[in-house]
């Protein structure tokens, strides 16, 4: 009887292999001394898998997810997202990375993280979701779950009433305390949504984040936030979905359309029938200054959308044409016809200049003599980029 060959994996990264049978550790020579295996030491190589099934050694996967927005990343093999939680040992199918989730035993336990604006209207006053949410916060009670915090509520303020924050608390979270990063996903019980104007923004179903934390623990340095968008159907909404808008002064763009209103450059359409079934909107005010035209620009296009038909399929496109010359057609081509919450929605970054500050209370380094010191005194403004100096010639 023929013996059935052991299964073999190699990283095709490094190219380091081993035997699965024997749980991935597998003695190597040492990347100091490849030349002289005889000579060099070894070590225990583990293998790790990917959700999209990919086996890398785990070295060279970790070396791939951590240097960019820490612990998030994209398989080589078929750049499909990957997170350091999401992976696997090759044969045992345990978690490398298991969830903790005791709050108290992280670095950043009792700290809340709130919006801050530094010094100007930018920074995260732009991080809102076409202004509904505002004064967004990441509480980490310590013996509590963690929390998102928000305002809804269209004119809130900096000091918005406290009877106007709604807290949800994360269902899924991790913390990677190496690399101080945050990962947190949550369901909504009810999609999110508000009227903003004479239409609907978006809906959302669901929030996750990724946060990394400077190595002192006072803000949040990198990282991102999605709000993923509520399904809808295409029975009812023909019009829903990705589509790809492409026009003769313009470079193309996406847009997301859900219950037929979508934003395009910052301001709100919504989409609507005529009595023939056919789509049609106008561009708003805010609009029609962006492109510094003065009267009513109306979309229209002549494709009929009767009741129960789902538009054009994937692939295909919207003829539309306005009454202005400069757009006199406009075409859209279907990306997909409906969104789905986990890849479709606002992913929106965190930037160095966009710092989420712990604790309501945080106050500037202020200006001191010091005599030992050829600089005076030198301070990060507020952690704003770059550094000012003070120079005294005595303490009056």
């Amino acid at each position: 009887m023929v013996e059935k060959e052991e299964e073999q994996v190699s990283c095709p990264v490094c190219w380091v292999s081993s035997d699965l049978s024997e749980h991935n550790e597998a003695t190597v020579a040492t990347a100091s001394d490849q030349s002289s295996s005889a000579e060099s030491s070894s070590q225990k190589v583990i293998f790790a898998k990917t959700p999209c099934n990919h086996v890398y050694c785990r070295t060279c996967i970790e070396r791939i997810l951590l240097p960019d927005v820490a612990t998030m990343g994209t398989c080589p093999m078929c750049r499909t997202a990957v997170s350091i939680f999401d992976l696997r040992h090759a044969t045992t199918e345990k978690a490398l990375y298991p969830s903790n989730s005791d709050v108290s035993s992280w670095p950043i336990a009792n700290n809340v993280y709130k919006q801050f604006s530094v010094g100007r209207r930018r920074g995260l006053q732009s991080f809102q979701t076409d202004g509904i949410f505002r004064n967004t916060s990441f509480c980490f009670n310590q013996g509590h779950i963690p929390k998102l915090q928000y305002i809804n509520k269209e004119d809130a303020g900096e000091a918005s009433d406290v009877d106007d924050l709604q807290s949800v608390d994360f269902q899924r979270y991790h913390f990677h305390p190496q690399s101080m990063t945050f990962h947190g996903k949550l369901d909504f019980a009810t999609p999110l949504s508000r009227p903003c104007g004479d239409s609907m923004c978006y809906s959302y179903s669901n929030f996750n984040c990724l946060l990394q934390f400077s190595s002192d623990g006072q803000y949040i340095r990198d990282g991102y936030i999605h709000w993923g968008y509520e399904p809808t159907t295409p029975d009812e909404y023909p019009l829903d979905g990705k589509w790809r808008v492409n026009w003769e002064s313009g470079e193309p763009i996406e847009i997301y359309v859900q219950k037929h209103c979508f934003n395009c450059v910052g301001i709100n359409y919504e989409i609507t029938l005529d009595d023939k079934h056919r789509p049609r909107f106008e561009w708003p005010l805010a609009a029609r200054d962006f492109f510094r035209q003065q009267r009513t620009v109306v979309q229209r296009s002549n494709q009929q959308i009767p009741p129960g038909a789902r538009g054009p399929s994937v692939g295909e496109t919207l003829d539309w044409s306005t009454n202005l010359a400069s757009f006199s057609k406009i075409v859209w081509k279907r990306v997909s016809m409906e969104l789905s919450p986990q890849s479709d929605g606002r992913r929106l970054r965190i930037r160095p200049d966009e710092f989420v500050y712990r604790n309501a209370g945080f106050q500037p380094q202020l200006p001191q003599y010091v005599a030992t010191s050829i600089w005076g005194n030198t301070f990060c403004q507020m952690y704003t980029v770059g550094l000012a100096s003070y120079h005294f010639v005595g303490t009056t």
